[in-house]
């Protein structure tokens, strides 16, 4: 599999989001984690934000163009948004999604040069001719830059950082108690029980974990 890296620059803009939180010095917007177009148009989005988020919450809440937001952490933390998509970024995403790439994430946001729109810096997962046809398909509304392209090698870290807090803590345990030895030293209801949670709760949570962790290492 191989990776390319690209600047994606709009004149008009992507989101009226991003540009809203960046303009403020107290907010710093870290990327974007996640990001889904959905069959309405509207996108979900999961992004990385440092600073006060508080103010974050306040601002995001007063846009019209957002249906739902959440925001969690405090100094450093992630907005859950559920917005408006111009036509620019649904032509984007149809497009990611049509052509059977992966975004690598996450997908960086800024100012373009001299002021000129903004821009997004983001890396594609796939075969060199689908990269090479989903440039060729890009909106006429943007300009793309190839940064950088290669072999793709997963970050086992940022694989990881996949997980979340319970899975990690379920993951250890499974570990500790002999569960990927050879043979299996433990059962799930032995790790479900030493957890004091229901087995059915691990066995949810491993399948989860073990798909997170495995695919990006054959794709």
């Amino acid at each position: 599999m191989r990776y390319a890296t690209f600047t994606v620059v709009a004149e008009s803009g992507f989101t009226g989001v991003g540009r809203t939180i960046s303009s403020h010095p107290a907010i710093t917007h870290e990327g974007i984690q996640n990001i889904t177009l959905l069959g309405d148009g509207t996108v979900l989005m999961l992004t990385q934000l440092r600073g006060d988020l508080e103010l974050a919450r306040t601002i995001l809440e007063e846009r019209d163009d957002i249906r739902q937001c959440e925001v969690f952490g405090r100094e450093e933390g992630y907005a859950y948004i559920h917005a408006e998509a111009t036509e620019v970024v649904q032509q984007l995403l149809t497009v990611e999604r049509e052509h059977e790439v992966l975004i690598s994430t996450p997908i960086e946001f800024g100012e373009a040069e001299h002021g000129k729109g903004e821009e997004l810096r983001v890396t594609l997962l796939g075969e060199d001719r689908t990269l090479q046809r989903v440039v060729s398909n890009a909106p006429d509304a943007v300009d793309v830059r190839l940064e950088e392209t290669g072999e793709y090698q997963p970050n086992l870290d940022e694989v990881a950082a996949l997980l979340t807090d319970r899975q990690r803590e379920i993951l250890a345990t499974a570990v500790e108690m002999g569960y990927y030895e050879v043979p299996r030293e433990t059962t799930q209801r032995k790790i479900a029980d030493a957890l004091d949670v229901a087995p059915g709760t691990v066995t949810e949570h491993l399948q989860k974990i073990e798909s997170k962790v495995l695919t990006p290492l054959v794709r």
